[in-house]
C-alpha cells in the first residue's frame, strides 16, 4: 500500500516479535496487536481509502457539474485535503475531535456532515465494514 511504502502507517501484526518489529518499524513502525481477531479489525478498516478518496471524486465530479473546469476542482480540492494531513497525524488528538475542530457550529462542514453521515449513511459504512470483516475472516 502507498501509506507503508511512503512510511506513512504502521504494519499490524500479531503476535509482537522482535524480528518483525525490526522489518516494520523503518516502513513506518509496527503495532502489535493482541490476536487474531483485531489483526482483522485493522485488515477490514484498510477496505476504506479509495472510499475516502472515491468521496473527493464525487466532490469534485459535482463542483464540475456546476461549473467548475474539473482541473481547478482537482487542484483546490487536493491542496484542501492534503492541508490536513498534519491534523490527521497528530495522534494527541482524537479522530472526534479532529471532526469539531474542522467544522464551525451550524457552518457548511457541519451540515454536510450531519447530512452525510445521518442515521442511514452511518448504518450503510458500517454495513460495508462488516461485510469486510466478514470476508476478511472467513475460513
Amino acid at each position: 500500500m502507498p501509506p507503508v511504502r511512503n512510511r506513512a502507517v504502521a504494519t499490524v501484526v500479531t503476535p509482537a516479535h522482535p524480528a518483525a518489529a525490526e522489518i516494520f518499524d523503518v516502513l513506518g513502525g509496527t503495532l502489535p496487536v493482541a490476536d487474531e481477531a483485531a489483526l482483522s479489525v485493522f485488515s477490514s478498516v484498510t477496505g476504506a481509502v479509495s472510499s475516502h478518496l472515491h468521496y473527493l471524486a464525487v466532490v469534485c465530479s459535482w463542483a464540475e457539474s456546476q461549473g467548475v473546469p474539473r482541473d481547478d476542482a482537482e487542484r483546490f480540492l487536493r491542496g484542501l485535503f492534503a492541508g490536513l494531513s498534519p491534523a490527521i497525524a497528530d495522534t494527541d488528538t482524537p479522530i472526534a475531535q479532529v471532526v469539531g475542530d474542522h467544522e464551525t457550529p451550524g457552518g457548511l462542514n457541519e451540515q454536510l456532515r450531519r447530512s452525510f453521515f445521518d442515521e442511514h449513511g452511518t448504518a450503510s459504512l458500517e454495513h460495508a465494514l462488516d461485510d469486510l470483516h466478514a470476508r476478511v475472516t472467513r475460513p
